[in-house]
């Protein structure tokens, strides 16, 4: 088996073809199949590198449930979000590693931005601010049901575009009466098929375990999310117990509205 020959030269964490690729063949199955390899198949060598190192950057899940090898990294955290009986509950553990050790152990990662609009964050502190503020400042321009979800698209398509915002990185879960969004700076704006979303380290932990709480029990759902936080952070060793949770219950708002309607009957 013949292959073309080429060199690979790195250059300020730049990849760049160096040498010319050669015309060459391969044998499979007693069938010859021709590689034509000539130097225009690039545009130019700058976009070939720019490809290399957007495929060096992507490493990460894009819900942030793997976590970068390098030691040097903070490392962070567990957000779960479940909705069961008109309540959406909203559960994150407060752990900040940075490579092998533990830096804070009780962080604020679940915050309420409006009365009914619960949101937490797997990522840089600083960049989930600016993406907090932001978001806060896009939910002014917006109104009615459909106000959280016209809020998000709007956020994520910045937070893809433009330039100051595009190297933010953090994973978001958003949740109101109506939707429980996760969002990422690789443009997703993702809605869960099911009444469970977590992102973080030990996202898959928390989600899996909550989903099998709350197909096979009655329980809470904040009693569902405490126990699968619970299993999370015994399992995913960025992940602790120390959790800050955060509430919707609309229940008492539905039958207030059922009240009213047969006031005025």
């Amino acid at each position: 088996m013949s292959c073309f020959v080429r060199n690979l030269v790195k250059n300020n964490n730049n990849i760049l073809l160096k040498n010319r690729l050669f015309l060459s063949s391969f044998k499979k199955n007693n069938l010859f199949f021709p590689l034509i390899n000539n130097n225009n198949n690039f545009e130019s060598k700058n976009k070939f590198s720019k490809s290399i190192k957007q495929i060096q950057n992507s490493q990460r899940h894009p819900l942030g449930w793997s976590v970068d090898s390098g030691d040097n990294k903070l490392r962070a955290t567990t957000i779960l979000c479940v909705r069961k009986n008109n309540k959406v509950v909203m559960i994150g553990d407060g752990q900040v590693s940075l490579g092998s050790t533990v830096v804070k152990p009780n962080a604020r990662k679940v915050r309420r931005i409006k009365e009914d609009i619960i949101t937490g964050f797997a990522g840089s502190t600083a960049d989930c601010m600016t993406l907090f503020e932001r978001l806060e400042q896009t939910l002014e321009k917006h109104s009615g049901e459909e106000r959280l979800l016209r809020s998000c698209v709007e956020l994520v398509q910045a937070w893809r575009t433009e330039k100051y915002m595009r190297h933010l990185e953090a994973v978001m879960i958003v949740a109101d009466k109506n939707y429980s969004l996760t969002l990422s700076g690789n443009g997703d704006v993702l809605e869960p098929h099911i009444d469970v979303v977590a992102v973080g380290s030990g996202g898959c932990f928390a989600q899996c375990a909550a989903q099998a709480l709350l197909e096979n029990t009655d329980l809470d759902p904040e009693i569902i999310g405490k126990k699968a936080m619970k299993i999370a952070g015994d399992t995913c060793i960025y992940t602790n117990t120390n959790f800050i949770i955060e509430t919707i219950d609309y229940s008492n708002k539905n039958d207030d509205n059922n009240n009213n309607d047969k006031d005025d009957k």
